[in-house]
């Protein structure tokens, strides 16, 4: 019997990675630096009230009006800074996926709402996917695709704590959740 119980724990564990390896070939990723101008910059004024009710859970004096979303996350010194207030680059988040990923949900949720847009929350990282496997994640826009894959997929998608599909949902509950701290002033330090 001990047999039979270690062959069956065998088949169903190389089922599951096969099929692992399936859903992973599946996965693509948005290509958010050339759509950014026609698809998501027309978007922005209409993204700003989630904008800010997710940035503010991190940093209590956030503005939209006066501030970026980079400005809220962690300012490496050596990243390109954003040419202007709209371009893609201002809406890089380092350090904050979770916020950023909330504010990408919306944007996608009106650029393609005919699609089933999920937040994937993993305990490093959180991703956009839809029921497809396309991936929106801005941070990783300047990283070769296979890279976003693996990230997606070994931090979101092969255990993730939670999957969302509504942005005031993920706001109010597990946003709040993460360890941040207390949100804190706009006027951080440069890493």
């Amino acid at each position: 019997m001990a047999t039979c119980a270690s062959w069956y724990g065998y088949r169903v564990r190389w089922t599951t990675s096969r099929m692992a390896k399936l859903l992973r070939r599946q996965l693509s990723v948005y290509d958010i630096r050339r759509n950014w101008a026609r698809r998501f910059k027309p978007l922005i004024p209409q993204v700003q009230p989630t904008l800010r009710r997710a940035i503010r859970t991190i940093r209590h004096d956030f503005d939209p009006s006066v501030h970026t979303p980079r400005q809220a996350g962690w300012m490496f010194v050596d990243l390109p800074r954003p040419r202007t207030r709209t371009c893609a680059r201002a809406f890089h988040m380092y350090g904050y996926c979770h916020v950023i990923a909330v504010v990408m949900l919306d944007f996608v949720q009106r650029i393609m709402p005919q699609r089933s847009w999920r937040l994937y929350n993993g305990e490093e990282h959180t991703v956009v996917i839809d029921s497809e496997g396309i991936i929106v994640d801005i941070n990783a826009s300047h990283s070769p695709p296979d890279t976003v894959i693996d990230q997606a997929w070994t931090q979101c998608l092969k255990q993730p704590h939670a999957i969302y599909e509504d942005v005031d949902l993920y706001i109010a509950s597990d946003l709040q959740k993460f360890p941040f701290g207390a949100p804190r002033r706009m006027n951080v330090r440069h890493v």
